[in-house]
C-alpha cells in the first residue's frame, strides 16, 4: 500500500498534508468509474489487477445469463433451452455501461480478494467469523435468527465469489431497479418480447427482499451501535461486516470503504478508521492486520473523530463515489 508523503512538522503541517493526501487518493478513486468501464470491456488489459478484472466480467456475464434466464423461463421456455449468445452478449455489454452496478462488482471483486488475503494471513475463517459464531449462539432470538441468516448469506456468496457469479436477488434495491429496466429496454423492447419482460421483472420483484440479501443482514446487525464496534476489527468481524461497520461508522458508503483498503488509499483508509471512533492504537492494528508491511501516515495520530470525519466530508465528494 502506497503510504503518501506526509512529512513531520507541526499540527498544523501535519493537517496540510493530511488534506493534500486525502486529495490525491480522491482524485484516484474518481477517476475509476470512466476508467473501469472501459477496462472491464478490454478483455486486453492489464492496468487494473488481473484478478479483479476478470472476476468483475465474470460477475457481469453471471448476472446477464440469470436475468435472461428468468425472461426465458417467462416466456415459456423449456428450461434446458439454451440463453441466446447474442442476446447475453448484448445485454452484459449494456449492464456495464451502467456506472453504479460496475462499481459495486468492483468492489464486490475486491472484497472477495481481502477476504481471501486475511484468511490466508490470519487464518480467518471466510463463512464463519468470531463474531458472528459468538452471534449465532447468542441468548437474544432476534439477533441468533438474524446472525443466522447473514452466516447463510455469505457461505453463498463465498460459493459465488469462488464462481464469479452474483445473482440479482443479492443486489441493493435500486442496482436491481436498474438492471431490470436495462433487460426491459435491451431485450423487451418489441411487442413479442414486451410481455414476456414484463413477466420476469414482476416475479423478480415479488421475491425480492432487500432486508434478506447479504448487505441488508450485514446492515441490520451492525445497526446495534455494541456490534458495530465490534465489527470494526475485522479479525473478529471478518471483512463482510467489517466493511458495512465501517461504512455506518464513518458516515461513507460500503463501496467506498472497501476501494479505500486497496493499494495506494492508505491515507483514506486511516482517516476512515479514525472517523469511525477508531484510537491510533485500534487504527494501526487493523491496517496491520490486513497490510502487514504498513505503517500508520504521519499526521493520523493527531486526528480525533470529528476532526477526521470533517476531512472525508470535505475532501471526499462526490468523485469518489462510483
Amino acid at each position: 500500500m502506497d503510504q503518501g508523503s506526509l512529512s513531520r512538522g507541526n499540527k498544523n503541517g501535519s493537517a496540510d498534508a493530511l488534506r493534500d493526501a486525502l486529495v490525491r487518493c480522491d482524485r484516484t478513486l474518481g477517476a475509476i468509474g470512466p476508467v473501469l468501464s472501459q477496462l472491464v470491456a478490454d478483455s486486453d488489459t492489464t492496468l487494473f489487477h488481473e484478478e479483479v478484472l476478470a472476476r468483475v466480467r465474470g460477475m457481469l456475464d453471471s448476472l446477464a445469463e440469470r436475468l435472461l434466464r428468468h425472461f426465458l423461463d417467462a416466456s415459456g421456455a423449456a428450461q434446458e433451452e439454451r440463453v441466446s449468445v447474442a442476446s447475453l452478449d448484448l445485454l452484459t455489454r449494456t449492464l456495464g455501461d451502467e456506472p453504479a452496478l460496475l462499481g459495486h462488482l468492483h468492489a464486490l471483486a475486491i472484497e472477495w480478494r481481502l477476504t481471501q488475503r486475511l484468511s490466508e494471513r490470519r487464518s480467518i475463517e471466510r463463512v464463519l467469523s468470531p463474531l458472528v459464531q459468538k452471534l449465532v449462539g447468542s441468548e437474544d432470538a432476534d439477533l441468533a435468527q438474524t446472525a443466522m441468516a447473514f452466516l447463510t448469506a455469505q457461505a453463498r456468496f463465498v460459493q459465488a465469489a469462488q464462481r464469479m457469479q452474483v445473482d440479482p436477488s443479492e443486489l441493493p434495491a435500486d442496482l436491481l431497479h436498474s438492471s431490470l429496466t436495462i433487460l426491459r429496454k435491451t431485450i423487451g423492447n418489441h411487442p413479442d418480447t414486451r410481455r414476456a419482460a414484463d413477466l420476469a421483472i414482476r416475479h423478480v420483484q415479488e421475491t425480492y427482499d432487500e432486508a434478506k440479501t447479504r448487505l441488508g443482514l450485514a446492515a441490520a446487525l451492525v445497526s446495534r451501535a455494541s456490534l458495530r464496534k465490534q465489527a470494526l476489527d475485522p479479525e473478529a468481524a471478518g471483512i463482510a461486516l467489517f466493511a458495512t461497520a465501517l461504512g455506518e461508522a464513518s458516515a461513507q458508503t460500503r463501496e467506498q470503504t472497501v476501494l479505500a483498503t486497496t493499494e495506494g488509499q492508505a491515507v483514506l483508509f486511516a482517516v476512515m478508521l479514525r472517523a469511525a471512533g477508531c484510537d491510533q492504537d485500534r487504527t494501526e492494528r487493523v491496517l496491520l492486520s490486513l497490510y502487514p508491511e504498513f505503517s500508520l501516515p504521519e499526521g493520523v495520530d493527531d486526528l480525533d473523530r470529528h476532526r477526521a470525519a470533517s476531512l472525508l466530508a470535505g475532501d471526499i465528494g462526490a468523485s469518489a463515489r462510483i
